[in-house]
């Protein structure tokens, strides 16, 4: 199911909260990631997930994924089929695209990237989700695309208009259910200068 950003998404009813995930850059791993993740049915089956990205471009790396992995004889593909998952598509203009290309960050996949998680801040910020996933970015994009950002945390706290926050990781062990939550006390920061942060 395919939407566009002027469709309400949200069903203020639903007992599973609501997440986007932004797509993060499209030369990067972003959409493996995401397509790998939505495949897992411990991923989803607590939530109601939209990516937030360029429907096109997250279609193109599933089709190269697929390829790549039959290639490798694998007789089964753990991805996510784009036709099956909600997509809130942040469309890009074919020249953008063309400058695009995968393992390759560069001013037009920064701005890509930039403009798929500022969708999905500003859908958050209006109340169609609860919260954000990001898949990866390449913050050298990001400072060629003219956004000069430390990493993803630091917008969001801006957009959100937070002074403290911090980037949380969450892991659940599927075999025995430990879960390990980790908050990052410094980030950006060389390794020398850690002990007078």
């Amino acid at each position: 199911m395919f939407l566009t950003p002027t469709i309400p998404i949200l069903d203020r009813a639903a007992a599973r909260p609501r997440l986007a995930i932004a797509l993060g850059d499209p030369a990067g791993i972003g959409a493996e990631v995401v397509l790998k993740a939505l495949a897992d049915l411990a991923v989803t089956q607590d939530c109601e997930i939209a990516v937030v990205g360029s429907r096109r471009l997250l279609q193109n790396a599933y089709q190269t994924l697929q390829k790549s992995l039959m290639l490798q004889g694998r007789s089964r593909v753990d991805l996510a089929d784009p036709e099956s998952l909600t997509i809130l598509d942040v469309p890009l203009a074919e020249s953008v695209e063309q400058q695009i290309a995968l393992g390759t960050g560069n001013a037009a996949s920064g701005a890509a990237g930039f403009r798929f998680l500022e969708t999905a801040i500003a859908h958050t910020l209006a109340g169609d989700f609860q919260g954000i996933v990001t898949a990866p970015i390449a913050k050298s994009a990001w400072k060629a695309a003219g956004h000069h950002y430390p990493g993803q945390t630091e917008l969001l706290a801006e957009r959100a208009g937070v002074e403290r926050f911090g980037m949380l990781f969450v892991a659940r062990s599927p075999h025995t259910g430990w879960m390990l939550r980790t908050l990052l006390a410094t980030t950006h920061i060389p390794l020398r200068q850690v002990p007078d942060a």
